[in-house]
């Protein structure tokens, strides 16, 4: 039962006992004498009584008021835990055992504030530093770190994508971590403390990292409130390899400029969290948690409300990790997740790529897969007020942190030129390769000629692989993946083959094709007849060095339950499957993520004289989402009247990925959030900055509700911008044509005309 800061002052009955040595510390003595060894002699500074404890054995009591580290103005002093010492607050003066303080009512304040009042660049680095075996139960810990952002030492992709970050984490300069608390290689007990008004780059509050050490610091009945950091965790971050457990905890109106309001995690920190509490917290991604790196935190009756992402993830936000290892994925058990924020996507839990969190019994605002979850107000008593028990008959009873009262808290292709005449068919083969004919239904099948072509394209393409011919001719007709209703099949591109439609079925050379009347559909509508529910994930999958060319692709929707069944619902790339696709069609395909095309993990096809129109994505990228160093060509494309509910109506693309684009056009796509056009998001990556080349193409008529009608640059995404047009887009909060946050976008010899926008510049609008 959570009884949370405040309700009781005795919650370790077992300390009612005097200790057999115990040194005293008391601001208020300030004509000595000092020896420690009584309420009437103690000493002055916590420090003072750290350093003789340690000497002597037992523990520390301190009276109320308030202790700094050091009465100079040198930032880097700070109290040093000890090992094996308890420190206590919450005194009064005259107690003679443990459980006669009452940190409630006597405050006991450790204070950075060395410097000039107020102001956080002369605060301390850090108030208090750990140590293995030590505690800390009892304080206000607050007034520590600093707003400047200090670096560590440069980051090689190296460090990322191959060897440890240890040694790049440990000679990191600590100023920049842990404003309110550092434990670095240390693992405290820290109980009824209460972190306020720190902040720092990494860790306002608190800043965790234990590795290699077997042991990690445990908090109990601890607040976390208005802690700040300019990059991850306002109230906390844990990084590589550490497991701190929180017990009881609160986080409250905390605020991260980046990524993890209250919490952050990486490099396989995975916390373990019961019966906590985020309220009100703050971040760009993932208001009240971010996690990245294979960071699997373990959070069990936890209540997220209130928190707010400024782009993705109300609550959660689980990002990137190295493409080797498995992606940050949570588990959730009887938590509540209502009343969270996000202007773009989940308001609740938003997935980057393949995390995909165990979510089970827990009541999620809009609903979230999972054995036992409910989508059903929780019926807090008084959330205005901060009361979040639960009302009696709550459909939540036994989920989250209920037990909590704290304070008030505050379809027709358009636009795209003649396909046929843009790629000249120059090759002319003596010999067909393997031919298939849906036609052929009496056979044989050898796919030796039209006579005797094989029925179904999968069976050309294997033929194909195992025989060494890398051409597979298809005539015209539909095509389906499979004959039965998985949804999971699909066709699958061969290595080094290239499969061409658009045949008539009597042609002895390719060159004698016409895709554009001989139409040859792959479809994924495998189940009842235009029901998308029942079509295939992904229509086609690629393969490397693989080519497809004279298609229309429709029909795929994915939106399985699997992170892969729910992206490309047209065609998925993976892991460096670089395709070749021209004079293809891409119509009515959609996705969670890359309605026509998801492309992963330095998978850069070449997509020549194709258009995709009509397709949609329940989050980024209408049509295409390139992700993960994925960086393909498109020339003499079509983009029309696709739509992303996030961001990047027709083209997202994140983390290292740089597309160039020539000669294309974007006519009438539209999201509901970032980028009508094209969205790019550099997204923290460490395998390059995200930097798109857009050269001779043409923005018509797209939209976005948010900002950047024809395209959006956000978080360091580079775009270059060279010779293109942008005619009438629209966006309700500015960048009718181009919307630049945080991004340092090159554009040179554009044109802007009729773009109109709802607030801020109707062309260019940057902050």
């Amino acid at each position: 039962m959570y009884s949370g800061y405040g309700a009781s002052s005795t919650i370790n009955p077992g300390e009612a006992g005097s200790p057999s040595a115990v040194v005293y510390v008391d601001v208020d003595n300030v004509a000595g004498p000092w020896d420690g060894k009584s309420w009437a002699t103690a000493y002055q500074n916590v420090q003072e009584g750290l350093d003789e404890a340690e000497r002597t054995g037992g523990e520390v009591w301190v009276a109320e008021g308030t202790y700094k580290p050091t009465s100079t103005s040198d930032r880097a002093i700070f109290f040093q835990l000890k090992s094996g010492v308890g420190l206590y607050g919450g005194f009064k003066g005259a107690a003679t055992v443990l459980d006669q303080r009452d940190w409630v009512n006597n405050v006991t304040v450790l204070s950075g504030d060395i410097g000039k009042p107020g102001d956080k660049d002369s605060n301390s680095y850090h108030v208090v530093v750990g140590a293995d075996n030590a505690t800390i139960d009892g304080f206000t810990i607050t007034h520590g770190g600093t707003t400047e952002m200090i670096a560590g030492p440069p980051m090689k992709p190296g460090h990322i994508r191959g060897e440890s970050p240890l040694k790049w984490i440990a000679d990191s300069p600590k100023d920049s971590t842990g404003g309110g608390m550092l434990n670095f290689l240390a693992s405290p007990t820290v109980r009824n403390c209460v972190f306020i008004d720190n902040s720092t780059s990494k860790g306002g509050g608190v800043y965790n990292m234990c590795y290699p050490h077997e042991y990690f610091p445990t908090f109990i009945n601890c607040i976390f409130r208005g802690n700040s950091a300019g990059a991850r965790g306002g109230g906390v971050a844990n990084d590589l390899i550490t497991h701190p457990t929180f017990i009881n905890c609160s986080f409250i109106d905390n605020h991260c400029d980046v990524k993890g309001g209250a919490m952050y995690n990486d490099f396989h920190c995975s916390p373990i969290l019961t019966d906590c509490l985020f309220v009100g917290n703050s971040a760009e991604g993932g208001g009240a948690m971010g996690n990245d790196g294979c960071s699997n935190p373990v959070l069990t009756n936890c209540t997220f409300t209130k928190n707010y992402a400024a782009d993705l993830g109300g609550a959660l936000y689980q990002g990137t990790t190295r493409e080797d290892l498995p992606p940050p994925s949570p588990i959730l058990t009887n938590c509540i997740l209502w009343g969270n924020i996000s202007p773009c996507g989940s308001k609740e839990i938003e997935n980057w790529h393949e995390c995909n969190p165990t979510v089970t019994h827990c009541d999620v605002e809009g609903g979230y897969r999972g054995e036992g979850n409910i989508d059903v107000d929780p019926l807090f008593v008084d959330p205005k007020g901060g009361d979040y028990h639960l009302q009696p008959g709550s459909p939540c009873a036994g989920m989250g942190a209920y037990e909590w009262k704290g304070e008030k808290i505050a379809t027709e292709p358009r636009g795209g030129p003649d396909r046929k005449v843009l790629i000249a068919e120059a090759v002319n083969p003596a010999s067909a390769g393997v031919l298939v004919d849906i036609d052929n239904v009496a056979g044989p099948r050898d796919g030796k000629s039209w006579a005797t072509a094989y029925q179904t394209i999968q069976e050309g393409l294997d033929a194909a692989s195992l025989s060494g011919k890398d051409e597979v001719w298809v005539a015209e007709g539909t095509y389906y993946p499979t004959s039965t209703t998985d949804r999971r099949i699909s066709f699958q591109l061969k290595p080094d083959v290239t499969l061409y439609g658009g045949f008539k079925g009597n042609e002895l050379a390719r060159d004698q094709r016409d895709w554009v009347k001989n139409v040859t559909i792959l479809s994924g509508d495998i189940g009842r007849r235009g029901d998308k529910n029942a079509g295939s994930y992904h229509v086609v999958k690629g393969a490397p060095h693989a080519a497809i060319n004279g298609f229309t692709i429709t029909g795929g929707n994915a939106d399985g339950d699997a992170p892969y069944d729910r992206k490309g619902g047209g065609m998925i790339n993976y892991d460096k499957a670089s395709i070749t696709a021209a004079n293809c069609l891409f119509i009515g395909n959609s996705a969670e993520e890359g309605g026509a095309l998801y492309n992963w993990n330095l998978s850069s096809p070449a997509l020549i004289n194709c258009t995709f129109s009509s397709n949609s994505a329940d989050k980024n990228g209408g049509a295409i989402v390139n992700r993960n160093g994925c960086s393909p060509t498109v020339n003499n494309c079509a983009f029309v009247k696709n739509y992303a509910k996030w961001h990047g109506g027709a083209m997202f693309m994140d983390y290292g990925s740089n597309p160039i684009l020539s000669n294309c056009t974007f006519v009438e796509n539209s999201t509901d959030g970032y980028g009508g056009g094209m969205y790019t998001y550099n997204k923290a990556s460490q395998i390059g900055v995200t930097s798109p080349v857009v050269n001779n193409c043409t923005f018509t008529g797209n939209s976005a509700r948010l900002r950047g009608g024809g395209m959006a640059n956000y978080d360091r995404g580079n775009s270059i911008v060279t010779d293109c047009t942008f005619n009438r887009n629209y966006a309700g909060k500015g960048g009718g044509g181009m919307a630049n946050d945080k991004s340092d976008v090159e554009v040179a010899n554009c044109t802007f005309n009729g773009n109109s926008a709802g607030e801020g510049n109707v062309d260019i609008d940057s902050s």
